[in-house]
């Protein structure tokens, strides 16, 4: 039998009993489902989505593309393999077959490129962090909003139990309990398909916060692209003596064979370069050559104002990053307390709603079915309480580039305290689902 036919089944009692019952039920917290999931399930349990598999494979990549600039250097391998048929006009035609192979191994250093696929890296795996901390809170608010779909399926029951036989407002009621329940399916089915079975289970989870640092975390990335501003700038002295290029070749047309090396400036990036080639070649000879390239046009000053601009931009976005970051920190840890002292407020009354319900169970029909309706909009209140306290939490870990942990219980204040990291509400500890005072008042 599932749990809502167990739900239906509960209306069927005999009302005395179903009293009896509820002084039990109201205060059987810990009786969860094996199959039950809670916020820690969440976050220990949350699978990776789309989103942050292609993240993870961006990270790789600007991996890779930082190695390669950081080692500048550069391999190819050519070959050209030919087959001939042909002679004089006097001699008989005969194949010929050659073969030119040719290697170049080059270096270049660009510290500009270094810096920036640098500060590309942090990006990305920022973003990463960022992409992961948002499945989590992705499946939390899932969470939330699966209890908050039980209460709701719960409230329509309790009130087309109150309906008169046969009523249009008894059909409408009805109609509202199968819309909830179906909204409800669809919850849990979302839930499933990230691999959490059973039901959503109420529970407040302290979480971890991590120490807030001097600087914000995206500092050192802004601090690499301002670098790689300057250092651009600073390139602009190359503009016009470009390339200055030392050249020196052997070739050997008895032997088959080439040699050549390269040393360069390329507009302030140093590069060299070696170079082979086997296969026929043109004459006996070696050649040393000295080459500069010489620009001189009217965008010398267009470029020192663009570059200028660029080390602005950079340098107020640091500057910014810095002096707003005790700000926001100060923000998104108000938001929190507020939220954690909302909470706590909210799962006091609905203590209070619970031990009103307890002593209604005996007052009649009427009283028992009001006391209930007021228990279930405190846990109502008491879940969206919850989920402003996720979202607040989240705010700061997004602060801060942290990751989402429960907080150890030694590093948990003492029950009461409403601040502070990690700090909890009350002890709680709420009837696992919420249709016990609904089943009673049916």
């Amino acid at each position: 039998m599932g749990d809502r036919d167990i739900r239906r089944s509960r209306w069927a009692r005999p009302r005395s009993l179903r009293r009896a019952a509820l002084a039990a039920a109201l205060w059987a917290a810990t009786g969860a489902s094996a199959l039950a999931f809670g916020p820690g399930d969440v976050l220990e349990g949350t699978p990776e989505s789309e989103r942050t598999l292609r993240q993870a494979a961006a990270v790789a990549r600007a991996e890779r593309a930082l190695d390669a600039s950081r080692a500048g250097t550069t391999a190819r391998l050519g070959a050209r393999p030919e087959l001939a048929y042909g002679a004089d006009v006097e001699d008989p035609a005969a194949f010929g077959a050659t073969l030119d192979v040719d290697l170049e191994l080059g270096w270049r250093s660009d510290q500009a490129a270094v810096l920036d696929d640098a500060a590309d890296l942090l990006a990305e795996r920022a973003e990463l962090r960022h992409a992961r901390r948002r499945d989590v809170l992705d499946a939390l608010r899932l969470h939330g909003a699966a209890l908050v779909a039980e209460v709701a399926l719960a409230r329509a029951e309790l009130t087309l139990t109150g309906s008169p036989d046969g009523s249009l407002e008894q059909a409408r009621d009805r109609a509202l309990v199968e819309r909830r329940r179906h909204r409800l399916d669809e919850l849990e089915a979302d839930t499933r398909a990230l691999g959490f079975d059973g039901e959503a289970r109420f529970e407040v989870l302290a979480f971890a916060l991590p120490e807030a640092a001097a600087e914000p975390p995206e500092a050192a990335r802004l601090r690499l692209e301002l670098e790689a501003a300057r250092h651009r700038r600073d390139a602009l002295v190359f503009e016009v003596v470009r390339d200055v290029t030392l050249d020196a070749s052997y070739e050997s047309r008895t032997d088959g064979y080439q040699l050549g090396a390269r040393l360069g400036l390329d507009r302030g990036r140093p590069e060299a370069a070696l170079a082979g080639e086997l296969g026929p070649q043109q004459d006996d000879q070696w050649r040393i050559a000295l080459s500069a390239r010489i620009v001189v046009d009217g965008a010398d000053a267009a470029r020192r104002a663009d570059a200028d601009e660029r080390v602005r931009r950079a340098q107020a976005a640091l500057d910014d990053a810095l002096a707003s970051y005790p700000e926001r920190l100060r923000r998104a840890r108000s938001a929190l307390d507020d939220a954690r002292e909302l909470l706590a407020i909210e799962l006091m009354a609905w203590r209070r709603a619970a031990e009103l319900a307890r002593a209604a169970a005996d007052a009649g029909d009427g009283a028992l079915r009001r006391a209930c309706q007021a228990l279930l909009s405190r846990e109502n209140a008491a879940v969206r309480a919850w989920l402003e306290l996720v979202s607040a939490t989240f705010d700061v870990l997004e602060t801060l580039d942290g990751t989402w942990q429960a907080a150890s219980p030694s590093a948990r204040p003492a029950e009461g305290a409403t601040s502070g990291p990690g700090a909890l509400p009350p002890a709680f500890a709420p009837p696992v689902r919420p249709a016990a005072c609904t089943a009673a008042a049916g």
